[in-house]
């Protein structure tokens, strides 16, 4: 009697368990089921929320504008550019290195006289040798300060000091460009390039050139 009380409890509990595990998988089971049926839409979209790459311009594209016969008045046309994004790793000699690489692609130039001589300046220790031993002794005693010296260095530039050939003019354009405004904000170099020019100066390799896209 007792070993058969002892097997029905076995198999009672061995039932019990069963059921439990039949509860588990079932439940599992119904949690799937409206995961997939009841929430689906949210789930795609929030799947595309979290991997969706989206790719923009310097302005969002507005789109065709047509006319009440159908002619286009206005169209979208993305437009490539070539851009300098300064590496915090890029010096002076660098920028001028890139301009050199980059200045057989310049047509034609036209440079001021501030730009001629911030490029003096550049590839001329700064100017230091155009201040007097004099001078730079008073700067010592700080007779004279940061400003006095830049404006000296400024004035003692002449127009012969800025005479330089076509080639170089060419190097002067691009580097002036990437020496304009805030040294975080990318410089467009050239603007609305054709496809072919893109891949010609992709070519070269250098990394702090990338191909920007405007609308």
């Amino acid at each position: 009697m007792k070993k058969e009380k002892k097997l029905i409890l076995k198999m009672v509990k061995f039932m019990k368990l069963k059921l439990l595990l039949f509860a588990f998988f079932l439940s599992f089971f119904c949690v799937l089921l409206n995961l997939n049926l009841g929430h689906k839409e949210y789930y795609t979209a929030l799947l595309l929320e979290k991997t969706e790459m989206i790719v923009e311009g310097s302005v969002a594209p507005r789109g065709r504008i047509l006319d009440c016969h159908g002619k286009v008045l206005v169209d979208n046309r993305g437009v490539l550019n070539i851009v300098y994004h300064k590496n915090a790793s890029d010096s002076i000699h660098d920028e001028i290195r890139i301009a050199k690489n980059l200045s057989r692609f310049v047509d034609r130039v036209s440079l001021s006289f501030t730009q001629l001589k911030n490029y003096y300046l550049a590839t001329n220790n700064n100017g230091n040798d155009l201040i007097q031993e004099e001078e730079w002794k008073m700067w010592d005693e700080r007779k004279l300060t940061n400003e006095d010296l830049s404006q000296l260095k400024w004035d003692r530039i002449t127009e012969d000091m800025l005479q330089y050939s076509l080639d170089e003019q060419k190097i002067i354009y691009l580097f002036s460009k990437m020496k304009e405004g805030y040294q975080y904000q990318d410089k467009v170099l050239f603007s609305d390039v054709s496809e072919s020019f893109v891949a010609e100066i992709l070519e070269l390799q250098i990394p702090s050139i990338q191909v920007g896209l405007t609308f």
